[in-house]
């Protein structure tokens, strides 16, 4: 990296990963976007029922077993909430232990496996949901894909602080930062968030808003063509 004339990374909170070898100015920070979805939302069907949606492997350290914890808290309060987990199994033995923890605490009746989900299948999954969860402290999570997929649906975020994710989830607005593996913090804002249909409904429409605003492949494109005008002119060459 020492042969770098400038550097990219996907946050300001990654620019760490420069230090001592670049100069903090010839590090530029450039959130990522994304495809639009192809999939078109369709109205849900009027339901009492809450939709809580984890999606990313099934891997302990992306934090789906930190969700699966909170629910005994959650369904004590809430009885009309589903949770959906899509994704595949990081090995057998995850897969035995958390069974096991289902069974013992009697969850399964809350509790859908997706497995491995795709294109339009992915997409659906998000517009059939209401609220997102990412309790991720993956020790390499430098951004977090899903969130902004989250986002683009409307769904109200509730992850970590790690990587650039706060730069991503505004507490409140589109969302929530709970600190890493702990479920009583991921319980209560899913019970706020299930209390308050109001909140649930300006967060739908902020993050909306947002991802239109910030997060389509063209706002992402333009930030990446600022970023290499903004190192060379930091560099003194010739853009053209």
């Amino acid at each position: 990296m020492r042969y770098a004339d400038g550097a990219v990374v996907v946050g300001e909170n990654l620019r760490f990963n420069y230090k001592g070898i670049l100069p903090d100015e010839l590090v530029v920070p450039v959130h990522h976007g994304m495809e639009g979805f192809v999939t078109k939302p369709k109205a849900r069907q009027a339901s009492d029922e809450i939709r809580v949606l984890y999606l990313s492997n099934l891997v302990l350290t992306k934090g789906f077993f930190v969700l699966i914890q909170a629910i005994p808290k959650i369904v004590q309060q809430v009885k009309n909430i589903k949770f959906i987990f899509g994704g595949e199994w990081e090995n057998a033995q995850t897969k035995e232990d958390v069974m096991r923890y289902i069974e013992e605490n009697n969850l399964s009746e809350f509790i859908e496996f997706k497995g491995r989900v795709i294109g339009e299948e992915k997409e659906k999954l998000y517009y059939d949901s209401d609220i997102f969860v990412f309790p991720t402290f993956y020790p390499l999570e430098t951004f977090g894909i899903v969130n902004l997929e989250a986002m683009q649906a409307g769904l109200p975020i509730i992850t970590t602080g790690r990587g650039a994710i706060p730069e991503i989830v505004e507490e409140g607005k589109n969302g929530f930062i709970v600190p890493e593996q702990n479920p009583e913090a991921i319980a209560d804002k899913i019970i706020l968030l299930f209390q308050n249909k109001e909140l649930r409904e300006n967060i739908r429409n902020n993050n909306i808003q947002r991802f239109k605003d910030f997060y389509t492949k063209e706002k992402y494109a333009q930030r990446m063509i600022d970023a290499f005008l903004y190192l060379h002119k930091k560099l003194d060459k010739n853009p053209d």
